[in-house]
């Protein structure tokens, strides 16, 4: 009998037991859900020759955008330059590639010139009677004294390229170019030097190896040299880089 054998009993109850445990720890069944995306119809690409006179018009546009006048620019500024106006009736969108790409090939034409990261048109050293050197120490100044809200003047051709009001002082500013005699930059910090003893002359530069060669040729026999060592040394006249004159912004609007 199925009841009568107590191991039938007990095997049976067993049973039971795990049926019930095992109705409890099955596992849930998922929900699978799908989304439903239609086609979209491809993108249409027009390929389009960017001539030299496109990327002056836009160049010249992003100056006359910003109010500048003969401005260095970035890349990512001729970029959005770019995405603003058209060419052949379409919107042009470019990759940072293609458009270094265009520069280089226009700079080995002597359109475009490029110093540190920044692209100028050649045409404006004629028109701004600066060097582009000149006019990248600029941008690159202007820059730094807007982001820490130090007052500014224009870009001049005197004694000094521009002034800045530090500390309630005015401070001239003179922007080294390799290109141009040493002994020209030498006279004019002596000249400043002279006119306002009382006042410290920044000598900038756009990177270290400019700011060894100071520091190398003001070594040179003869006495405007010998009194411009003797300036620097006595902290009438600072040479730093664009990066170390940044730093001492900071460091003073602390």
């Amino acid at each position: 009998l199925l009841f009568g054998n107590p191991v039938n009993t007990f095997l049976l109850l067993l049973s039971v037991i795990f049926f019930v445990i095992g109705s409890f720890i099955k596992p849930k069944e998922e929900k699978i859900f799908s989304i439903d995306i239609p086609d979209f119809p491809p993108t249409e690409t027009l390929r389009i020759k960017i001539k030299a006179e496109d990327l002056v018009r836009v160049m010249e546009g992003v100056n006359k955008f910003y109010k500048w006048k003969n401005m260095p620019l970035k890349l990512s500024e001729i970029k959005a330059g770019f995405r603003k106006s058209s060419i052949a009736g379409k919107r042009i969108v470019m990759s940072d590639f293609n458009l270094e790409y265009i520069l280089e090939k226009l700079a080995e034409k002597g359109i475009v010139k490029k110093v540190a990261d920044y692209y100028s048109l050649t045409k404006w050293e004629k028109e701004s009677k600066f060097s582009i050197e000149e006019l990248t120490l600029f941008r690159i100044v202007r820059d730094i004294c807007v982001s820490y809200a130090v007052p500014f003047s224009k870009l001049y051709k005197k004694q000094y390229h521009m002034k800045i009001t530090l500390m309630g002082k005015q401070i001239p500013l003179i922007f080294y170019d390799k290109n141009k005699p040493f002994v020209s930059l030498v006279r004019k910090a002596l000249s400043l030097v002279a006119s306002s003893p009382s006042s410290t002359v920044m000598v900038l530069t756009l990177d270290e190896e400019d700011k060894a060669f100071i520091y190398q040729r003001m070594f040179a026999s003869g006495r405007e040299f010998a009194l411009f060592r003797y300036y620097v040394e006595r902290g009438l006249i600072s040479i730093l880089t664009v990066k170390e004159f940044e730093k001492k912004i900071k460091e003073l609007k602390e």
